[in-house]
């Protein structure tokens, strides 16, 4: 295992990068790789990119990956945001996915199931 300050070096180097890299096939492979080897990783500048561009990530077939895994892994920030009421977001065939994994990680509040399913019931005003 690398230490630490690699990852810290890996991550600086990237900032402001991260989500665009992870869109990629072999980013999203990189990324992935990172997040299951560091630590730190939900608290570096990795997760704050990736969080920033949540419904590109979302709705990329690469990027989704990095999400699906971010929400899985217990980093709140990211199913919190999958599951804000977006309609648009269930409408995509990678966001569905994102929303649905949210779901399942057994954390989301009742309320806020409540909300989400309010929200996709709504008209569409756009």
């Amino acid at each position: 295992m690398n230490p630490p300050a690699f990852y810290e070096r890996l991550s600086a180097t990237g900032v402001g990068s991260w989500a665009t890299i992870a869109k990629e096939e072999t980013g999203s492979l990189v990324v992935q790789s990172i997040l299951e080897s560091w630590e730190g990783a939900y608290g570096s500048s990795i997760a704050t990119d990736c969080e920033q561009d949540i419904f590109g990530l979302a709705t990329s077939q690469w990027g989704s990956f990095v999400l699906l895994h971010l929400i899985e892994h217990g980093a709140n920030a990211f199913w919190r945001r999958a599951v804000q009421p977006n309609p648009r977001l269930s409408l995509d065939h990678f966001g569905a996915k994102a929303v649905e994994k949210a779901f399942k990680t057994g954390q989301v509040p009742p309320e806020v199931v409540s909300a989400y399913a309010d929200s996709i019931c709504r008209p569409w005003e756009g």
